[in-house]
């Protein structure tokens, strides 16, 4: 449980969970903010949010003042302020960030989501999002998805998106 406003201003930074290791358990912001954050990775890690995999619960964080930037020059890019790859659950979370997603690579995906890159479930609840979601693809085999809540996914219950979202590329969704 969280008990202090936190900043992230000139951290080193490694998301929380992996593909291989994701996080498992149950992590209660109570209201108190996480802020200034910027991650520009480059092919480190397919995975990039605060979170990078989860199937456990995150619930009450803010987050402010984040820019997440995930740039792949082999394979698909995940990008998410919050949850990168959500198959846990996310709820009563306010998220305020700039996140972008790009591949450069033939046959790939960007996925860009405000809360979450990839969710696929109803995991999603009582959440908002504010700034800027973006996800480009330069090759005309590959897909660009972009969304304020989720990229992709099944659906989000009562959630708001107030950001500007884009996806350019051979074949987009936003």
């Amino acid at each position: 449980r969280q008990v202090a406003n936190i900043s992230m201003k000139d951290a080193a930074f490694i998301p929380i969970g992996s593909e291989q290791a994701p996080f498992s358990g149950s992590y209660d912001g109570n209201g108190y903010s996480i802020s200034d954050l910027t991650v520009e990775s480059t092919d480190e890690r397919k995975y990039i949010a605060l979170f990078g995999c989860s199937t456990g619960t995150v619930s009450n964080v803010k987050i402010k003042n984040f820019s997440i930037s995930n740039t792949s020059t082999f394979g698909n890019a995940y990008s998410a302020a919050l949850v990168a790859y959500n198959k846990g659950t996310v709820k009563d979370c306010h998220v305020n960030a700039d996140v972008s997603a790009k591949t450069l690579a033939e046959g790939t995906f960007a996925f860009s989501g405000g809360l979450a890159a990839i969710s696929p479930s109803f995991s999603i609840r009582n959440c908002s999002f504010s700034g800027e979601v973006y996800s480009k693809v330069s090759d005309i085999d590959s897909y660009a998805y972009s969304g304020g809540i989720s990229a992709s996914g099944y659906g989000a219950e009562n959630c708001q998106n107030y950001g500007t979202i884009r996806a350019e590329g051979a074949a987009s969704s936003d």
